[in-house]
């Protein structure tokens, strides 16, 4: 996956290797490369625990909020020694659903997990199993970035290296008026542009 040198951009500063930052962020989509999805530009990546939500014991699956009740998610992101970097839920932007916190982005293989023939739906894992996700952040020179994954922790799912995180407009995608799950394309035109935008 391509990886442009560092820049500044809207308050977004890269971590330490080996560590995490203090600051919190909201993950809010801007538009797929393609110039696609313009519609869900500023919704934020979020967890929450409707029964549609629910992937299994360990893990749920990740949607973007309009925010209109403060739905979006806060993330921590830890930087490892390889460039790649877990990010991680803290909670909603309301102050709800830490029931997640610690949970993180990943993807998996199983049937139900697969959107189509290139693309995955994305998941956050409680991380019992080593499945939260590594992933590469590429910076953009219009202070977006492009969110790559690379494998999960215990090393595995690698079919799925070098797929973008995305939000797309699909039947299969709405979760309801004012969000929808969120997925990674094998295709570079329909990776998303996301703003890491700090928050207090």
């Amino acid at each position: 996956v391509p990886h442009r040198q560092p820049r500044s951009t809207r308050g977004w500063r890269r971590p330490a290797v080996g560590s995490r930052m203090a600051q919190e962020y909201s993950i809010a989509f801007v538009r797929s490369e393609d110039g696609s999805g313009a519609e869900f530009a500023g919704w934020s990546l979020g967890i929450n625990a409707l029964p549609a939500d629910s992937r299994d014991a360990v893990s749920q699956y990740v949607m973007a909020h309009r925010d209109v009740k403060g739905s979006a998610g806060r993330w921590a992101l830890d930087r490892g020694t390889d460039e790649t970097y877990t990010i991680s839920f803290v909670s909603s932007a309301h102050g709800g659903d830490t029931e997640f916190a610690e949970f993180s982005l990943g993807i998996n293989a199983l049937p139900k997990d697969k959107r189509d023939d290139g693309s995955q739906f994305v998941m956050a894992h409680s991380d019992v199993h080593g499945c939260d996700g590594r992933w590469t952040l590429e910076d953009c020179a219009d202070g977006t970035h492009v969110i790559s994954f690379i494998s999960s922790a215990h090393g595995g799912d690698k079919q799925f290296a070098g797929w973008f995180l995305g939000v797309n407009a699909q039947a299969c995608d709405h979760r309801d008026s004012g969000s929808q799950f969120v997925m990674a394309h094998s295709q570079r035109r329909h990776a998303g542009k996301w703003r890491l935008l700090p928050v207090s």
